[in-house]
């Protein structure tokens, strides 16, 4: 009799274990997406519709290009920065599938930020009579590149996500991150 209590205290407290185990990973993931969308994700989106409407204000002549760098400096790269910032400083989840999410999530978010940065580098390079056709049209190379590198990391996190949606109890909200 008491060996088969025993067992059956074993076998509750390894469901008890392993119900635990998976409630920490499902936990972790959402708070890590909830985390990363609402202080990286959203606010970059808008960002990054702002400063695409402020490249059109420039080509339309409603603003001057002097305008655009001083919006750029002073509004675009303090919010790239503090971003940054949150990516670096983020603590790492502690199960193994919310560290890998993270990262691969992190990874999509800086690429995100680099394509910010490197069209405001086309731009400013448009602007700037000074640079070469070719200066011009390398930079034009660098920024495909990377945008090419977020496309596929993107596709990388949308798999992710669905393997992970498919073994654990989460549902992942978009992070547009082009």
């Amino acid at each position: 009799m008491k060996k088969k209590i025993n067992l059956i205290f074993i076998a509750l407290l390894m469901t008890a274990l392993i119900a635990g185990c998976s409630s920490k990973i499902e936990d972790e993931l959402v708070t890590l997406q909830n985390d990363m969308k609402e202080n990286v994700g959203d606010s970059m989106a808008d960002v990054a519709d702002e400063f695409e409407q402020k490249g059109i204000d420039v080509e339309n002549g409603d603003i001057s290009p002097d305008e655009f760098l001083t919006y750029y400096d002073e509004e675009v790269q303090p919010v790239i920065n503090e971003k940054r910032k949150y990516i670096a400083d983020y603590e790492a989840p502690s199960t193994d599938e919310a560290k890998e999410y993270h990262d691969v999530l992190t990874d999509g978010m800086i690429l995100a930020l680099d394509v910010i940065e490197d069209s405001a580098g086309l731009m400013i390079a448009l602007l700037d009579d000074s640079i070469s056709e070719e200066e011009f049209f390398e930079k034009g190379d660098e920024l495909e590149q990377v945008v090419d590198e977020l496309e596929a990391k993107d596709e990388e996190i949308l798999s992710l996500q669905k393997e992970l949606e498919d073994e654990y109890n989460v549902e992942f909200e978009d992070i547009d991150l082009e």
